[in-house]
């Protein structure tokens, strides 16, 4: 967009006439006259008046200190400066360029812009730190301008009491409003970010409708939230700090956990930003766990936010667990979740597991709901909408470090452990316990070496077995001993024999009472 194009006056007809008209006035009286083909103006003495301002039809024209009218200059008077066009008027209301000719000490600005107030002195000259002035520009439009102390339009970066402004190029001036992608080539970019790192060649900037800048602060604009650091520079991924002190250099989810977060302009923990658009985001995100992810790893998660753009992370305190289906990887902080009836973990860094997950006593909600024993969340390589979720009233097969094994998820998401399920036993890992016997051949097995040593299966509606000795009578040939012992019947399928007699992988004989071996009987 373009200003108006340098004024000149042209003085009409009659405003000449009545100059000359003036000629002819008797000697005593002060007018103006010619002379050398210049208009100058004689005082009663008929001595040409210098430095001063005279007026004639409206229009006020100045003497230079030889007398003579000025024309197409910069009038310096009384602390102010002015500006007369080719004809000699003193512009009012109007904007004038010029070429640089040493008036801005910048090299690289050919053409400098001045703004002539209604009495005709030129905006900010004299002030101590110049002046903004709303002034309209171009077809009808209106902006903020800043000039320097000596009256001139200034452009680019400018700091103007302790606010940042933009102000476009020689030929603009006005300060630039709403969202901004700017060149960040300018020497008040030139120390970096923060931490010293420097920009990218563009970034984003937001300014109000009075041109500043936002810069260190979390600010809300059209219902979104967005953070911009000390130089006024929008924030993405994740943000740390308040104030001054906002940054997303070395931010991560984990910095979730540290600070007050109590304020919700500024929040001196964690919050995440949408990538490119910078808006703070809520709910599912999928994104990686640190703004500087090169250095941290290549690896992207789903990470839950509530509505101040703060991840929900496990803290001390929240309880740990094992990762199954990682190599019994251990996590010290594991926090579960509930979001629309849906039950997540995540780790202390935020981000959200899945597989299969022995837990001690990690919160979900509150200390009453802490979940301990085996969960599975279930994976998907798609990340798909029942990622993560927990598993619940369902019997499923799972690899674990490359075996397949079977669990059975009760109402609350929790494995059955030490329980006989329709006839199956689960273990005290919450397996089912198919490593015994031959497909439905069964076989003697010790208590302890598939049950909690020394407890009872107690699950309620399911099967019970009392783990304590029983005496058991073994024959043995013609001989019959009787000794305390805690056997039970299992085969290749997981199945448990509750009441009888069957002939076991050895070819014995073997008679079971409420699960519990209460007769073996030699094959031979």
């Amino acid at each position: 967009m373009r200003k108006q194009t340098k004024l000149v006056a042209v003085l009409s007809a009659a405003a000449l006439l009545a100059i000359g008209a003036s000629m002819t006035s008797f000697a005593a009286t002060p007018h103006w006259d010619q002379e050398d083909g210049e208009w100058v103006y004689l005082d009663r003495n008929g001595d040409k008046v210098t430095g001063e301002w005279k007026k004639s039809n409206g229009q006020w024209y100045y003497l230079d200190e030889d007398g003579y009218m000025a024309k197409d200059a910069l009038i310096e008077y009384n602390d102010s400066r002015y500006y007369v066009d080719e004809n000699g008027v003193k512009v009012t209301n109007a904007w004038v360029s010029m070429d640089n000719d040493d008036l801005l000490d910048d090299d690289d600005i050919s053409t400098v812009w001045f703004y002539f107030d209604g009495k005709g002195k030129a905006t900010g000259y004299g002030k101590e730190e110049g002046a903004i002035k709303s002034i309209a520009y171009g077809d009808g439009q209106k902006g903020y301008f800043i000039f320097n102390t000596d009256g001139i339009m200034l452009t680019g970066w400018q700091e103007w009491k302790d606010n940042l402004y933009n102000l476009g190029d020689e030929n603009e001036g006005w300060a630039k409003t709403g969202w901004q992608s700017l060149d960040t080539d300018d020497d008040y970019f030139d120390d970096g970010d923060e931490d010293g790192d420097p920009y990218e060649d563009e970034e984003w900037f937001w300014f109000g409708s009075d041109g500043k800048a936002a810069k260190g602060k979390n600010k809300q604009i059209n219902s979104k939230w967005y953070a911009f650091d000390s130089h006024g520079v929008m924030m993405d991924l994740w943000v740390y700090g308040t104030g001054s002190n906002i940054t997303n250099n070395n931010a991560s989810s984990t910095s979730a956990t540290k600070g007050s977060a109590g304020n919700e302009d500024g929040a001196a923990t964690s919050r995440y930003h949408a990538e490119d658009n910078g808006g703070r985001d809520k709910n599912w995100i999928w994104a990686y766990a640190n703004t500087d992810y090169d250095d941290y790893d290549d690896d992207m998660y789903w990470f839950y936010l509530d509505s101040k753009g703060r991840p929900t992370v496990a803290q001390e305190g929240d309880g740990s667990g094992w990762d199954l289906t990682d190599s019994d990887k251990f996590y010290d902080t594991l926090v579960a979740k509930s979001i629309k009836n849906k039950t997540y973990i995540f780790d202390g860094a935020g981000r959200m597991r899945s597989g299969l997950f022995a837990l001690n006593s990690t919160r979900r909600g509150s200390t009453a709901n802490a979940l301990y024993g085996y969960y599975y969340f279930t994976e998907d390589d798609n990340h798909g909408s029942t990622e993560g979720q927990m598993v619940t009233n369902k019997k499923m097969t799972i690899d674990v470090d490359g075996e397949d094994k079977t669990y059975y998820f009760k109402k609350d998401g929790r494995a059955y452990m030490n329980t006989v399920v329709s006839s199956s036993l689960y273990g005290y890992n919450g397996a089912l316990v198919d490593e015994f016997g031959d497909g439905s051949t069964y076989a003697v097995v010790p208590v302890a070496a598939v049950l909690l040593e020394g407890e009872d299966l107690i699950e309620k509606g399911h099967g019970v077995i009392n783990t304590a000795a029983v005496e058991v009578e073994e024959k043995r040939g013609t001989e019959t001993y009787k000794y305390d012992a805690a056997y039970i019947l299992l085969n290749g399928n997981g199945k448990i024999k509750k009441n009888g007699t069957v002939t076991d992988m050895d070819g014995d004989k073997v008679t079971v009472k409420n699960y519990m071996v209460v007769k073996i009987e030699d094959k031979n």
